[in-house]
């Protein structure tokens, strides 16, 4: 099992807490960006949560199972954004799958992962690739995570199913600029 040391106290009791509410809520998720790297690449550290909905939920509905603790200081169409205000933590939540480069497919192939005595579903190495690629953000580690994950997953990574999401995406081309990179 992967050591979670290098993700912050707060950020384990804030992921907790979310957890807890959100099944509580019957709300399903799966959480991106930092965390599945330290399954599939490498430890590194973070001081948020970024989660994608699986479950189709209304604003509304979101915001409640958070209110008495999350601060809402963003609300767009496709992403919400709040504070806990126990840790500090900011928490990403985007509402559709597609945002995250998820399909109906990648939720078929969902893992569940311990972070801190906490069972989170995170998405297989090949669609996190996808998510990181989709999002393709200047100044973050979207880059490394996924030259990570490429180098430590090569000899169990499903190419064949990489490459048709990546398609599907409009991704194929990044796939072939990672792969050269790895060269």
């Amino acid at each position: 099992m992967m050591v979670m040391s290098y993700i912050p106290e707060q950020v384990k009791l804030c992921l907790r807490d979310l957890v807890e509410r959100l099944g509580k809520h019957k709300i399903r998720y799966v959480v991106i960006c930092a965390l599945p790297v330290h399954f599939y690449g490498r430890p590194r550290t973070s001081a948020d949560i970024d989660i994608v909905l699986v479950s189709r939920v209304s604003k509304e509905k979101l915001q409640k199972a958070l209110a008495d603790r999350y601060t809402l200081y963003y609300d767009g169409r496709t992403v919400m954004k709040f504070i806990d205000g126990t840790t500090r933590t900011g928490v990403d939540i985007l509402l559709h799958l597609s945002i995250a480069g998820l399909s109906r497919e990648s939720l078929k192939r969902l893992r569940r992962v311990e972070v801190d005595g906490v069972s989170v579903a995170i998405p297989y190495p090949e669609d996190y690739i996808i998510t990181k690629l989709k999002a393709r953000r200047p100044d973050t580690f979207d880059f490394s995570d996924v030259m990570s994950v490429l180098l430590n997953m090569r000899e169990e990574l499903d190419r064949d199913y990489l490459m048709k999401r990546a398609k599907e995406e409009g991704l194929a081309h990044l796939i072939k600029y990672y792969k050269e990179g790895l060269r």
